[in-house]
């Protein structure tokens, strides 16, 4: 199972929201597998494993993580999410 949550104002919140997202979606074994700010962040799944991206943007993201897929040759790989974080205007 995978969790995923955008736009939290810290780290630690975001962990503990995306490891209950996780869980609720009947995740036993959550952990924080990546976290990013001012990035985007793409999870390219295939019929045994699931790897994590980070980059600028979500096509530069979804373009790396298609490309480290295809190179285990573990089946079909697909596009399993996407999310950015964006930039916040502080006072």
């Amino acid at each position: 199972m995978v969790g995923a949550v955008t736009d939290l104002p810290s780290k630690r919140e975001a962990k503990q929201a995306a490891i209950e997202n996780c869980r609720s979606r009947g995740g036993v074994e959550c952990t924080l597998t990546v976290a990013y700010v001012n990035q985007c962040v793409v999870i390219v799944a295939s019929d045994t494993r699931y790897a994590a991206t980070n980059a600028e943007n979500a096509e530069v993201a979804a373009e790396i993580g298609m490309e480290n897929c295809e190179k285990k040759k573990d089946g079909e790989c697909r596009l399993y999410y996407a999310g950015c974080s964006r930039p916040v205007r502080v006072r």
